[in-house]
């Protein structure tokens, strides 16, 4: 506990320094929860109205630039793709059980809305708030306990076939590995996985 308080004090003294005004909780979902858990726990009083500093996830960031057209895509990119989404523990389930927010459950999926066709969107059969795990969440995926993630990953594996899905999207780091790396391979799932600020660059739409 005192080590996640000191590398949080470490986050919020930076952005300080910086002048920075928010703090993007990044792809990685169990250092996103990290933060704002600690964030939560220590330092809120640094945190809203009157302090200039605030903090979002990186879902904010996207749909927010989308809404306001500050970036714009070409659907036409992945036209034809069979699309499905990963709804990874920490930014979902996590989230909803720590601070009450299950808002990035529909936040991902409006993004995705922005770069495809959601007639070729499919849903796996186990989804939002009952999503199985990937098996490597919360920093697993580097550790030594391959036997086991690949055997607990074997349900999300089934999942990911379900859809008939040529395209996953995640927005966990770790999600994004173990499915790409590990299970695509140990099930032969025939599927290309790509985050969900990968979707977005891919389709970017870039002025002269």
């Amino acid at each position: 506990m005192e080590a996640s308080k000191e590398i949080a004090r470490r986050k919020v003294e930076n952005m300080k320094r910086l002048q920075a005004r928010t703090l993007i909780l990044p792809d990685c979902g169990g250092a996103s929860y990290g933060t704002r858990l600690s964030i939560e726990t220590h330092f809120k009083h640094e945190f809203g109205a009157g302090t200039g500093h605030d903090y979002c996830y990186f879902f904010d960031v996207l749909l927010k630039w989308l809404e306001e057209g500050r970036i714009q895509v070409d659907k036409s990119v992945h036209a034809g793709r069979i699309v499905t989404w990963h709804d990874s523990c920490k930014h979902g389930r996590s989230a909803y059980f720590a601070f009450g927010d299950d808002s990035n459950f529909e936040k991902a999926r409006k993004i995705i809305s922005y770069c495809i066709d959601m007639q070729n969107f499919r849903e796996m059969p186990h989804n939002h708030m009952e999503a199985y795990c990937c098996g490597a969440g919360a920093g697993n995926w580097p550790g030594p306990f391959e036997k086991e993630k690949t055997e607990h990953g074997r349900y999300k594996a089934e999942d990911i076939r379900a859809t008939g899905a040529d395209l996953l999207i995640a927005g966990c780091s770790n999600c994004r590995d173990q499915i790409m790396k590990n299970l695509k391979v140990k099930y032969n799932l025939p599927i290309e996985v790509k985050y969900l600020w990968e979707m977005v660059a891919d389709a970017l739409i870039l002025e002269e």
